[in-house]
């Protein structure tokens, strides 16, 4: 049977040998099974052999929208192995494509309700374009515009004009007063507060005109500017409308069929627009309303990277945490999953090496894996070493921190007072840093150089971070490249500024080296750890004022 005409695909190689896994997937945190790596094989050579349908995933183009697809490897009521495959959101500008399963809940197919309420947007939004690429409101606008303009030049020049005039004065009033006998020159002292004041008086006259002739042709663009704004509010009314009745039909099943709406599943986090629409809860709905077994699942990306995000053309990702937590934590609820691995202390038998100690400072190597403070669910950390370690020492203790996955030199305070002193020189970025890395990819041409993207957190996918041009905070990162060879590159990092995850995506973006992390589980492929190590550290030390330079050598 063709891929056309089913959704539940049989592997095409032979799979005896694999064995299945005890539990299903954990979604947020995983390594792809072999089963699933197969399904998805079989779903990217559907991908490029397709012809029934077009999508411009921009693989081979600049343009294009690459896509998140998902992999569900199942077993049925025969007990055969075979696998479901989702796409997130929309595809070549459909809900539904053949071989794919559908979407939980699909507007395009539902009743007049929707239609109408379609139709009173689609009508609305053609009002609008009709008025706002209207002659008259243009001819309109575009008045205002000159009147602001030209108002904003003739103030501007007159107020140099009274700069300058007010500068002249002074000298002169200078000159009089100087005089043996200033009373000679009260005319000419009486003449420049005159002409101080008529400037003052003109000044405000001319800022009045410009204000009535602002009010008077924005009075001409009140009744255009009334009617897109009630049109607005009408448009917003019928997408509440919609909306509401999305949230209220848009049902989720676990695997005993009990079934809960989009809206309920959203009480502990704001529901997210386009929640529901991702590739795992289509896959799990699809499989608990056809009664079939779960044995494990993958998403993957196909084509090309966003602009913001670090996606790679077909590289394993976790479910989303923002849309997708909620709504999978209650259609797994009565599955056997797989423990959260990131609920498991991966630091715990790893020892904090020492490198100095005074009777202010201390610099300590960091291993890998051990969180730098308490988690939600691990509390074994750094920071609760090192209060175990110098139980009299007050204050916040450590002055900065490494990721949980970063190895390499930290600095602790001991007391307030050096605390705040420490930290200020890593606000003030007078720390000197250097990170050494290993890449992932093929040789970057310029050995050195800087990258600097703007980064804020993935609200969806915390603790993802991203590249917003918008509102993200400046990040700037020097680097230097030590050897390449075998699809590997040593490189040093000099960070000159210090965000979350700053040096793993300006190394993973496609934007900055586009070369992940070697072993970064986030922007990367897993792997035994990530190679990642801050190596050297120079400070100025807070009671001597002496600089200071710490260095552990790297471990890989």
């Amino acid at each position: 049977m063709s891929w056309s005409n089913q959704t539940f695909h049989t592997f095409e190689q032979d799979i005896s040998h694999i064995e299945l896994p005890k539990l299903f997937t954990y979604p947020f945190y995983y390594e792809a099974h072999p089963l699933c790596v197969l399904a998805a094989e079989q779903v990217q050579k559907h991908l490029l052999g397709e012809k029934e349908w077009e999508h411009n995933f921009g693989i081979d183009s600049n343009d294009g929208v690459g896509k998140m697809f998902g992999v569900l490897v199942v077993k049925n009521s025969n007990g055969e192995v075979g696998f479901l495959s989702a796409f997130s959101g929309k595809m070549a500008d459909k809900n539904v494509l053949p071989g794919f399963v559908a979407p939980v809940f699909d507007i395009l197919t539902k009743d007049a309700c929707y239609l109408k309420e379609f139709q009173a947007i689609t009508a609305l939004n053609k009002k609008l374009e009709e008025i706002l690429s209207s002659d008259e409101y243009l001819k309109a606008k575009e008045k205002l515009s000159q009147i602001e303009a030209k108002a904003d030049i003739d103030i501007t020049e007159f107020q140099k004009e009274i700069k300058t005039s007010k500068a002249i004065r002074k000298e002169k009033r200078k000159i009089y007063l100087a005089d043996e006998n200033p009373e000679i020159h009260k005319t000419e002292l009486k003449a420049l507060a005159a002409e101080s004041q008529f400037q003052n008086i003109h000044l405000r006259k001319m800022k009045y005109y410009w204000k009535e002739q602002k009010n008077l042709q924005k009075e001409a663009l009140l009744p255009f500017e009334t009617e897109i704004e009630s049109i607005k509010n009408q448009r917003k009314t019928h997408s509440n409308k919609i909306q509401n009745q999305i949230f209220d039909e848009y049902q989720f099943v676990n695997q005993k069929k009990e079934s809960k709406p989009l809206v309920d599943l959203f009480t502990d986090q704001p529901l997210i627009s386009g929640a529901g629409e991702c590739a795992a809860p289509k896959l799990l709905q699809h499989a608990f309303l056809n009664d079939l077994e779960l044995v494990c699942m993958a998403e993957f990306w196909w084509g090309k990277t966003p602009k913001s995000d670090v996606r790679r053309h077909k590289q394993y990702y976790p479910a989303c945490q923002g849309k997708c937590k909620p709504i999978l934590k209650h259609m797994l609820s009565e599955s056997s999953v797989e423990p959260n691995p990131m609920e498991e202390n991966k630091g715990a038998d790893k020892v904090i090496e020492y490198i100095y100690e005074d009777d202010y400072i201390v610099i300590l190597n960091k291993p890998t894996e051990l969180l730098s403070v308490p988690g939600r669910n691990i509390k074994d950390s750094v920071l609760n070493r090192l209060r175990i370690k110098f139980p009299d020492v007050e204050g916040p203790l450590l002055v900065h921190r490494l990721d949980m996955s970063t190895s390499g030199l930290m600095v602790m305070a001991k007391g307030e007072e050096t605390h705040r002193l420490v930290q200020q020189q890593f606000i003030k970025r007078r720390v000197k840093k250097k990170y050494m890395a290993i890449l992932e990819g093929d040789a970057i041409e310029d050995t050195e150089g800087f990258v600097e993207l703007p980064l804020r957190v993935n609200f969806n996918e915390r603790p993802r971070q991203m590249v917003c041009f918008d509102k993200g905070k400046h990040a700037k990162t020097r680097y230097e490249i030590l050897e390449q060879k075998d699809r590997e590159i040593r490189i040093a990092f000099y960070p000159e500024s210090g965000r979350t995850h700053q040096l793993r995506v300006h190394a993973a973006h496609h934007l900055g080296l586009n070369r992940p992390i070697k072993g970064d589980d986030l922007y990367g492929k897993r792997g035994e750890r990530l190679h990642l190590h801050a190596e050297k550290l120079t400070l100025k030390h807070p009671k001597t004022k002496e600089m200071m330079t710490f260095e552990v050598k790297c471990p890989f």
